[in-house]
């Protein structure tokens, strides 16, 4: 694929996973003016506990399928069946230690640990088969089935919105209902393109165990990055309550639609960074023109974020506005950071990309304890800029370092 015509793919997708972020969206905005503030930053902060349990339980596997599967597609067939088992046994462990909290703790808070025993199990089979439809460089699935996904939890969000009111509980059940239909949806293509008999029992154990042992590489880098991501969320809702969590979440909603295209670029490079005799000089050529659109990106939403956030989400959470004037260093900072992450990925995720995303959380948990009992939300999008921005920059500087010394071979 040309030039050219990869511009025109990735353009295609991320229209695409737009259309499927704008389904999202008005799911977002229903829930939002029906849960208010305070129900909103709760289901924010219990989307980021699940998301971290699922990181956590992944132990960069997904990170090393997407490697392996790269450099033989074929291993998908293979192995495919068994990512539903490893789903399956994370669902049985989890669904214990909940039993096991339950009648411990009887009556003790809200239910939330038998859905996460389901949420999270979800989630990681998402990430599986994400990782080997990327791999297969199917664009056009992932497409379709987040498109679906997206729809799915608009009809049952607002479903149980409509008769249930603002009540959390069946709110979350339909939201996790959604992905398990993401998860049948990636599991039936998967049967469609890798029609291969399983693998033996003990090749499947031998495959795994190098899996695992390559996604532990991957592992300290990605947890780390997503508690970095996460953690301002959490500390906000521990120190400030749910309703500035949930006034705040808007801001990160906005530019988490933003971060589609440089996601979608980075997962559709990652084959053939892998494959490039100069992986440095491959994602080079995608980079450039991807820093333009990032700060076009960055303009549009300081010119327009104001009225969007008022007129979309209601004046409740005009306040996230200051909120995303203060992410939008750090947006830039991490769209970009994310392809110099696949650049990484492709040499076998080095030990120094832990230790960036390590001093980046340090930074932005140090400042968020700090500012933010006096801040707020504006101290927590403050902090998560300048962590984002301190690992691009040490990312930044190794990656020149690294193509200086491919441009000399």
């Amino acid at each position: 694929m040309g030039p050219g015509n990869a511009w025109f793919g990735y353009a295609g997708l991320s229209l695409a996973r737009l259309l499927a972020q704008a389904v999202g969206t008005v799911l977002t905005v229903v829930s939002a003016r029906v849960l208010a503030p305070e129900g909103r930053g709760e289901f924010v902060a219990l989307s980021a506990t699940a998301v971290l349990a699922a990181q956590m339980l992944n132990l960069g596997l997904s990170s090393s399928l997407a490697v392996l599967f790269s450099r033989r597609p074929a291993r998908i067939g293979f192995y495919r069946r068994y990512l539903v088992h490893i789903a399956l046994a994370w669902a049985s462990l989890l669904a214990a230690l909940a039993a096991g909290l339950a009648w411990l703790a009887p009556g003790t808070g809200l239910p939330w640990w038998p859905l996460c025993a389901a949420w999270v199990p979800l989630q990681l089979l998402g990430l599986y088969q994400a990782a080997a439809l990327v791999a297969l460089q199917d664009a056009r699935a992932l497409s379709r089935i987040e498109l679906a996904g997206r729809c799915s939890a608009l009809a049952l969000g607002g479903g149980s919105l409509l008769a249930f009111g603002s009540a959390l509980f069946p709110f979350l059940v339909s939201v996790i209902a959604a992905d398990a239909v993401v998860a049948s949806l990636g599991a039936r293509r998967l049967a469609q393109v890798s029609r291969v008999e399983p693998a033996g029992r003990r090749q499947a154990v031998a495959f795994f165990r190098f899996a695992y042992g390559l996604g532990l590489r991957a592992f300290p880098p990605l947890l780390l990055f997503f508690l970095l991501v996460k953690s301002d969320v959490l500390v906000l809702r521990l120190m400030r309550g749910a309703a500035e969590t949930g006034i705040y979440s808007i801001a990160s909603q906005i530019v988490d639609v933003a971060l589609i295209l440089p996601s979608t670029i980075g997962a559709l490079v990652l084959a053939s960074v892998v494959r490039s005799p100069r992986p440095a000089a491959e994602l080079l050529r995608v980079m450039r023109p991807a820093a333009f659109a990032m700060g076009g990106f960055a303009l549009a939403m300081l010119a327009l974020g104001h009225w969007a956030i008022l007129w979309v989400f209601g004046p409740p959470f005009t306040g996230a506005y200051p909120a995303l004037v203060l992410l939008l260093p750090g947006f830039v900072a991490l769209a970009l950071q994310g392809l110099l992450g696949q650049y990484f990925a492709s040499r076998g995720f080095p030990v120094f990309l832990s230790v960036y995303w390590l001093l980046g959380l340090i930074v932005n948990v140090a400042l968020n304890l700090l500012l933010v009992p006096r801040f707020g939300l504006l101290a927590a999008a403050g902090s998560s800029s300048v962590a984002y921005g301190l690992v691009f920059s040490l990312m930044l500087r190794r990656f020149r370092a690294e193509y200086a010394m491919e441009k000399a071979r």
